[in-house]
């Protein structure tokens, strides 16, 4: 890792802030961007969601399960398709403008830590990126490796293994023990998803992941072999 990436990488992850383009509706917004259609699959849900645990827990019936699920289902797909469309047009209009508002500012603070850094050119953008994208890479290519070994010698080979016990009607005991084996496979794979979360915190992969996505954005507001201060203003 070089000194000029994690100079970089360190003071993007500090001075860069998405928040402004994820903050959450509030009520009031909520009053002003909704329509009948979004109060009917909010509400709805909710309680087709309430209704499905309670007919879970109580075991009422396989087919009174299907009545809350359908609503789900169709609610989905209804959000998928007309949830944007049914917005009021004036209010979607004013969040989108202070989106696109937050996004410049966004993307002006991440052009101005570049400059003040010398990553003032396409090339330069192009060697962070890279060199983001080699320990990205790096520990991806680590953490399959191990899983690809994982799945193969404690879950593909004892269940092979169990396949033939089956088939030639080994002892119980030898049944067992080889679906022991397959659950201790399993229990190594999910530590290692784990160890893999936590190393994506400790080991500062999240600011290497910002730090790509941000690049990727800005490339979306340059043009090409010019300087980023050139464009953004």
């Amino acid at each position: 890792m070089t000194y000029k990436y994690l100079r970089v990488r360190n003071d993007i992850y500090d001075k860069c802030s998405d928040k402004g383009m994820k903050k959450l509706r509030s009520g009031k917004e909520l009053k002003q961007l909704f329509k009948p259609l979004h109060w009917y699959l909010l509400i709805s849900s909710i309680l087709a969601i309430t209704a499905l645990c309670v007919i879970l827990i109580f075991k009422v019936g396989f087919w009174w399960e299907l009545i809350p699920i359908l609503i789900i289902v169709a609610n989905i797909v209804i959000s998928e398709y007309r949830f944007d469309k049914s917005l009021d047009k004036v209010a979607r209009e004013k969040e989108l403008q202070s989106l696109n508002d937050e996004y410049d500012k966004f993307i002006k603070n991440a052009n101005e830590v570049l400059m003040n850094h010398g990553i003032d050119t396409k090339g330069k953008r192009d060697l962070l990126r890279n060199e983001c994208l080699l320990y990205l890479d790096s520990r991806n290519k680590k953490f399959k490796s191990f899983k690809t070994g994982a799945i193969s010698q404690l879950i593909g080979v004892p269940v092979g293994a169990l396949i033939s016990a089956l088939i030639y009607k080994n002892s119980d005991a030898v049944v067992s023990q080889i679906i022991a084996i397959i659950i201790i496979g399993f229990g190594v794979i999910a530590v290692a998803h784990f160890i893999k979360w936590i190393t994506f915190y400790t080991d500062g992969y999240l600011k290497d992941e910002k730090l790509l996505d941000i690049l990727d954005e800005i490339e979306y507001s340059v043009d090409e072999d010019k300087l980023i201060d050139k464009v953004i203003l």
